[in-house]
């Protein structure tokens, strides 16, 4: 009984993984990519003197 549960766990596992491989390997091309900015910076911190937390 405890074989037969562990043939169907990996049985499905194995049917999951083959149905999602496609998905993991799909990339999307690096077009448009944006980057990300602080709105104050280290030199706008300094400026205004803030004490350290």
């Amino acid at each position: 009984m405890h074989v037969r549960k562990t043939l169907v766990s990996l049985a499905c596992a194995a049917a999951l993984s083959a149905a999602a491989l496609p998905l993991m390997t799909h990339t999307t091309p690096a077009v448009g990519l944006h980057h990300v900015h602080a709105a104050v910076s280290n030199r706008d911190i300094n400026a205004q003197s803030f004490a350290n937390p």
